[in-house]
C-alpha cells in the first residue's frame, strides 16, 4: 500500500459516503486508501489541468506528488507514476513547465502563471511561451516574465533557483503585431528596441492594415526588406480592399516596382481596389510617357481571367471595360507578344502560383466548375465572337477532344452546379444547330 501521510484530502464523494458509516469514522487511513484507490485525476499531467483552467485540480495534482519529493524518495510504493518526476527530475520539470506556462498564457490566466512560477523557480521560459504570450495579447504574463528575468543576474543567484531564465526571442514582437495587440507590441518595442524581428513586425503591421503601429515602427528605424513570400505588405493590403493602406505605402514610396496588384485584388472581388490602382497608374504614367497597366497584353486584361472565375463579375466587367482591345491584326500581334512577356514576369514573381491569364476556354470550364453560373452567361455574351478569346475553339479542327462547352459542362455536373449543365446543355444545341445551318 502507498505511504498516504502527505497524501491529499480524500475525494469529496469518499468523504461524503463515509460519513454515512460512523464505523468508520475514527478509520481515516481506510477513507484517504479508497479515496486514492479512486482517484485517477492525479495522474494527469500538470499541463493537463491548466487546459482546465483549474487552480484546485491544479494544486490538487502537485500535493499528491509531495510524497515523491526529495525528501520522501524512498516510499513504498513502486507503482510507475509521473508525480516521480514532476519534483525531482529537472528535465521533465522544465517540460511540463514549458508545456503549463503555455497553456496558462494562451488562456490569460495570471492565478496560473504565479502558482507555476512560484512551484518550478530555476526553471527557463521558453521562447515558445514568449511568443504565445505575445500572440495571446498577455501583457500582464511579459511584465511578469520581465521582472523576475534571472538572465543577467550574477551566477550564485542564478544558482539559488531565484526567479527563472527567459528566452526572450526575435519573434514576439512580429507575434504581438500580427495579432493586433498594440499595447503589447508597443511594451516589447520599447523594452526590446533592437529585436531581430522588427522588419518582420513592419510587414506585420502594414498586412493587418495597422497604418499607426508602422509609422511607429518606422519612427524606431525599422528597414523595410523584402520577405520570402511572393507576395508582399501590398498585395495583402490590396487583397483586403484596403486602399487606405495603398494610399499610405504610395506616398512613401513603397508601391513602386511591385507587380500583381490589380491581380491579386481582382482575385478577392475587390473592385474599390483595382478601380484606385488603374486611376494611380494612369496619373502616373502619363506623367512619365510610360505603358499604362491597361495597355494591350498588360496586367488588367490578364486580371479578367482570375476574376471571371472567382466569380467576381463586377471586377470582371470592370477589368474587360479598361484593357485596350486590339482593333487590327498589328495590334493582335502586340497583344500576343506582350501577354507572353507579362505572363513570363508574373511566373518568375509568383512561381505555380501565379494567376494571370488570357480569357479562353479554360474561363469557361472553371466558371461552370465554380458554379458562377452569371459569370458563365457574361463571357458567352462578352467573348462568344471575339477571336482573340476563342471561347470555344472553333477553330480547332481535331475531334481528339470535347468541345469546350461539353468540358465546361462536365466540369459544372462534377461539382453538382445543376443550374451551369442547363446553360451550357442549352448553349451546346444551339451552336450545334448554327453549325448545321451554316
Amino acid at each position: 500500500m502507498p505511504d498516504i501521510v502527505n497524501t491529499p484530502p480524500p475525494l469529496l464523494a469518499v468523504d461524503l459516503l463515509f460519513r454515512s458509516k460512523p464505523q468508520f469514522s475514527d478509520l481515516h487511513h481506510v477513507v484517504n486508501s479508497v479515496s486514492v484507490f479512486l482517484d485517477s485525476s492525479v495522474e494527469l499531467p500538470l499541463h493537463k489541468a491548466c487546459q482546465l483552467s483549474s487552480l484546485k485540480l491544479l494544486s490538487r495534482l502537485w500535493d499528491s506528488s509531495e510524497v515523491y519529493a526529495g525528501a520522501n524518495s524512498t516510499t513504498t510504493d513502486c507503482s510507475w507514476t509521473l508525480r516521480k518526476f514532476i519534483r525531482n527530475d529537472r528535465h521533465y520539470r522544465q517540460h511540463q513547465f514549458t508545456l503549463s506556462l503555455t497553456e496558462a498564457v494562451r488562456l490569460g490566466s495570471m492565478e496560473m502563471v504565479r502558482w507555476l512560477a512560484a512551484r518550478f523557480e530555476g526553471c527557463k521560459v521558453k521562447k515558445s511561451v514568449v511568443v504565445e504570450a505575445a500572440k495571446a495579447g498577455c501583457l500582464k504574463a511579459l511584465m511578469f516574465f520581465y521582472a523576475r528575468d534571472n538572465t543577467s543576474a550574477d551566477p550564485s543567484i542564478q544558482a539559488r533557483g531565484v526567479g527563472f531564465g527567459v528566452e526572450w526571442t526575435g519573434e514576439h514582437l512580429t507575434a504581438a503585431v500580427e495579432n493586433g495587440h498594440g499595447s503589447v507590441a508597443w511594451w516589447l518595442g520599447t523594452h526590446f528596441p533592437h529585436a531581430e524581428d522588427m522588419s518582420k513586425a513592419l510587414n506585420a503591421a502594414v498586412c493587418n492594415g495597422d497604418i499607426a503601429m508602422a509609422e511607429w515602427l518606422l519612427a524606431r528605424g525599422t528597414a523595410w526588406t523584402r520577405g520570402d513570400s511572393a507576395l508582399q505588405p501590398a498585395h495583402h493590403a490590396a487583397t483586403k480592399g484596403r486602399v487606405d493602406v495603398l494610399q499610405w505605402l504610395g506616398r512613401i514610396g513603397q508601391l513602386d516596382g511591385v507587380i500583381g496588384l490589380v491581380l491579386v485584388a481582382a482575385k478577392a472581388g475587390q473592385l474599390h481596389a483595382v478601380r484606385w490602382l488603374l486611376d494611380r497608374d494612369t496619373a502616373i504614367q502619363e506623367a512619365s510617357r510610360k505603358l499604362h497597366l491597361t495597355a494591350l497584353g498588360r496586367e488588367a486584361s490578364l486580371s479578367i481571367h482570375i476574376a471571371a472565375v472567382s466569380g467576381c463579375l463586377r471586377t470582371a466587367k470592370y477589368l474587360r471595360a479598361q484593357a485596350k482591345a486590339p482593333t487590327d491584326s498589328l495590334q493582335r500581334v502586340t497583344q500576343t507578344l506582350e501577354q507572353k512577356r507579362q505572363l513570363e514576369i508574373f511566373s518568375r514573381q509568383f512561381g505555380s502560383s501565379a494567376e494571370a491569364a488570357v480569357v479562353s476556354g479554360k474561363t469557361m470550364t472553371l466558371a461552370a466548375r465554380n458554379g458562377h453560373l452569371q459569370v458563365v452567361k457574361w463571357l458567352y455574351d462578352e467573348y462568344d465572337k471575339d477571336p482573340d478569346a476563342n471561347l470555344f475553339d472553333r477553330s480547332e479542327t481535331s475531334y481528339s477532344y470535347p468541345p469546350v462547352y461539353t468540358v465546361a459542362m462536365d466540369s459544372a455536373a462534377q461539382f453538382g452546379h445543376l443550374k451551369e449543365v442547363k446553360y451550357l446543355h442549352q448553349l451546346s444545341q444551339s451552336t450545334d444547330t448554327e453549325s448545321q445551318s451554316n
